[in-house]
């Protein structure tokens, strides 16, 4: 049954050109394959990076086991389209870590300033911020 409301809500979203659809307690993004985490959990859940990571593998949403920590390009994507923003109820303006290690610093890892899609560097034992995603 869900199967087939979300092939109706991607069939639609491809005839009628939309690229972000709300679905229960996430956002899928059709034109790059991607679900989005929508959950209280997001504003609650600040934590260092490693432990972020673990968060997003351990998390078990809409019938799916497969989330991790995006890539920065993904988070940028998503930073970037007003249109997605508006799709979510639990996106705050917060930092948020990328899968993405800083190659010139392995005690860091690239964070992306949601409101306005700001690239940076975080120690990796700050407190940020997550979101997961899934491939579609």
């Amino acid at each position: 049954m869900l199967k087939s409301a979300i092939f109706l809500l991607l069939t639609t979203t491809f005839l009628f050109g939309n690229d972000w659809v709300k679905v229960s307690n996430s956002v899928i993004d059709t034109k790059h394959h991607l679900r989005w985490q929508d959950t209280p959990d997001i504003q609650e859940n600040e934590n260092i990076w490693k432990m972020q990571k673990t968060h997003c593998k351990g998390l078990h949403l809409s019938g799916f086991n497969d989330w991790r920590l995006p890539t920065k390009d993904e988070l940028l994507i998503l930073a970037n389209s007003s249109e997605a923003k508006k799709l979510f109820s639990h996106l705050n303006s917060a930092l948020f870590w990328s899968i993405n290690g800083d190659p010139k610093d392995d005690m860091n890892a690239f964070t992306i300033y949601m409101p306005n899609g700001h690239i940076s560097t975080s120690d990796k034992c700050e407190k940020n911020s997550s979101l997961c995603v899934r491939s579609e």
